[in-house]
């Protein structure tokens, strides 16, 4: 495949990613469990392996211009211009897989979505709620269960991932929140 077909695939990539994006996020978040959420997430699995599929051949085909024009130093200057020209071919195709790389990242996000992490977290509330908040108690799954849901609700906030505690703000909230809900409910009683 040439320079002009790679990039008009790209581009038709990120179209239909990006279209998929737009409808995943004009309704609610996808839900994990349901028929849709599966049918997005094969079109993601295929997006994906096109994805590495054209960042292989791009790797190659600067493998094969390293070996054809060997040493740059030493080449005329229309070898240059030549060799200058189709490594430029090969940035705007990295760049196109980079933007499409972006647009998959997107779709996921939109398709998990704040308002289902919000939704976990009222039912964890009101499970509490439920059961007087006299055992609050969690089990090593609960905690992971609920360090996932802040998470999700703040992704751009760093988190165990990255290394770091979960210090975040909406974190500190939350668990005000829950520290009041149990000393309110207690006084009640």
């Amino acid at each position: 495949m040439n320079h002009e077909a790679k990039r008009i695939h790209l581009q038709k990539l990120i179209q239909d990613v990006r279209a998929e994006a737009l409808e995943v996020s004009a309704g609610a978040s996808v839900k994990t469990t349901s028929d849709s959420h599966n049918k997005i997430m094969q079109k993601v699995n295929r997006w994906t392996s096109q994805l590495t599929m054209i960042e292989r051949s791009l790797h190659s085909d600067e493998g094969f211009l390293k070996v054809r024009y060997g040493n740059p130093r030493k080449l005329s200057f229309p070898a240059k211009q030549s060799l200058n020209s189709h490594l430029g071919n090969i940035a705007e195709l990295r760049a196109l897989a980079a933007e499409l790389n972006a647009a998959i990242s997107d779709l996921i996000g939109a398709m998990t979505g704040d308002d289902l992490a919000w939704e976990a977290l009222a039912k964890a509330f009101k499970k509490i709620a439920e059961d007087g908040g006299d055992d609050l108690s969690l089990t090593g799954n609960d905690v992971q269960e609920l360090t996932a849901i802040i998470e999700q609700a703040d992704p751009g906030a760093p988190g165990p991932a990255g290394g770091g505690t979960i210090g975040m703000p909406i974190t500190n909230l939350i668990t005000m929140a829950i520290a009041l809900f149990v000393i309110l409910t207690r006084k009640k009683n």
